[in-house]
């Protein structure tokens, strides 16, 4: 199933834009601020609700509208779904799925699941643990049907343990505490052993983009130290938790650890080698959810030139290509992306000061 019909109304600078997107790739080019990038911000928010560019809608929605809409159609074999999202600047969010209202988000993401490569990419590896957790927790919310109800219990839990830490009303072991011990060992037991395959996955993608990646190791950090449980652990440090008024380890505190022969990989690797590395990371994912029964993801590649060469952006083409996933990259020149990308079906989309037109189709 592939998104075929975008209508994207009062998103930054684009009004009343309708797109027909082919199943392959889908080049959008066009100059700094013209809203090429609004294109992929659209569609992630059809997915998810909301924008990697911004945690707030308002800067989404046009000055003096009340609120931004994005519409699109899923196409498969005989199947299509309608799916809408409306972001008002009041914070209310309305969704709907074949013009029905749904109340949460969960369908949208599982009809239209996306995978996003943007310029500030590098982040995934030289950043906070929250963006690795982030990422091993959607690939997990794809392929592991208990995963999101057992990550819900076990942040419920974890907001009771932290709330009577700071009353100190937690004295001894309180159930909330044997609630986060065992609801934070199930979690970790689920998400283990995708942390696994996309270990495996990504170590086989680094090398084929680029042999200097090759040494790139990737582990999962369950977020306390074993072999001891969490239960021992939350036993032993809950003086200092009390005092602090937080709970210091557990599952919202794993991580997935890159490192380069014992260094951590934020430390040794180029930007262009970063770059790759979480291109690696994104396909494997994709591998992993396509592995699991899930419909390929689209990718959203923005300013897929930066930070690489020729060569390895053709790389990274290449590989995105086989992945037989639909694509949306965008580029200042469509020159750029053609001479990287090479066969296959291929749309190209001019836009210029938020108006959208197809150079073919």
């Amino acid at each position: 199933m592939h998104l075929e019909r975008l209508y994207i109304d009062r998103v930054r600078n684009l009004t009343e834009q309708r797109l027909t997107l082919g199943p392959g790739a889908n080049f959008v080019v066009g100059g700094n601020g013209s809203g090429k990038t609004t294109i992929l911000e659209a569609i992630s928010l059809l997915s998810t609700g909301r924008s990697f560019r911004t945690s707030t809608a308002r800067p989404l929605i046009q000055h003096t509208q009340p609120a931004c809409t994005v519409q699109g159609r899923l196409v498969g074999e005989a199947v299509q779904k309608e799916l809408g999202v409306r972001r008002h600047r009041s914070g209310e969010v309305e969704l709907r799925v074949n013009g029905i209202s749904v109340a949460s988000l969960v369908e949208l993401a599982s009809a239209l699941p996306t995978v996003l490569i943007d310029t500030s990419a590098s982040d995934l590896i030289v950043g906070q643990p929250e963006l690795r957790r982030r990422y091993l927790d959607s690939t997990m919310f794809h392929v592991e049907q208990r995963f999101l109800a057992c990550w819900r219990r076990y942040h419920k839990a974890l907001r009771q343990r932290n709330a009577g830490l700071r009353r100190g009303m937690i004295s001894g072991y309180s159930a909330w505490c044997a609630e986060v011990a065992g609801s934070g060992e199930v979690l970790s037991a689920l998400r283990e052993p995708v942390a696994q395959q996309l270990s495996q996955r990504f170590a086989r993608t680094a090398t084929t983009l680029s042999p200097s990646l090759s040494g790139v190791d990737l582990s999962f950090r369950p977020g306390w130290s074993r072999p001891d449980t969490l239960e021992q652990v939350l036993r032993v440090g809950l003086d200092t938790d009390r005092s602090q008024g937080y709970t210091r380890a557990g599952p919202h505190r794993a991580d997935l650890r890159m490192v380069v022969n014992g260094r951590a990989a934020s430390e040794v690797l180029s930007r262009g080698q970063l770059k790759l590395a979480v291109v690696a990371l994104k396909a494997a994912q994709a591998e992993v959810m396509v592995d699991m029964g899930v419909s390929p993801p689209v990718f959203l590649v923005d300013d897929l030139g930066s930070e690489l060469d020729g060569p390895h952006a053709a790389a990274v083409c290449g590989l995105l290509a086989q992945t037989g996933s639909q694509v949306v990259l965008t580029a200042v020149a469509e020159q750029e992306l053609q001479q990287y990308w090479r066969g296959g079906d291929q749309c190209l989309f001019h836009v210029e000061q938020g108006c959208v037109s197809p150079a073919r189709g």
